[in-house]
Formats: C-alpha cells, structure tokens, sequence
C-alpha cells in the first residue's frame, strides 16, 4: 500500500543511521515523526515538513 492515512509514524530508539528518505514526503497524511534517539545524520530533506 501507499500508506497515505498513516498519521503518526514512530521510528525512535532502533540505531538507524543515514539520512532520512525523502519519499517520507509522499506520506500526505504525516502529522508526527519522531526518529529521536537514532544515528541518523543531522540534515533533513527539505520536502519534510510542508
């Protein structure tokens, strides 16, 4: 699926490192990402957030 009604996605706590994809833009109905506690690299793609 698409997961176009997902709302709240939570991907703290797991040792992810890497950048966040910037596919997680196509989420339309994204309200909450919380990706703290992780390894990931400090720069967001700027289509998040919009």
């Amino acid at each position: 699926g698409t997961l176009s009604r997902l709302k709240t996605l939570d991907i703290s706590n797991n040792a992810l490192n890497g950048n966040l994809p910037a596919t997680l833009s196509n989420l339309s109905s994204l309200t909450l990402l919380n990706a703290e506690n992780n390894l990931l690299d400090n720069q967001i793609h700027k289509s998040l957030g919009r």
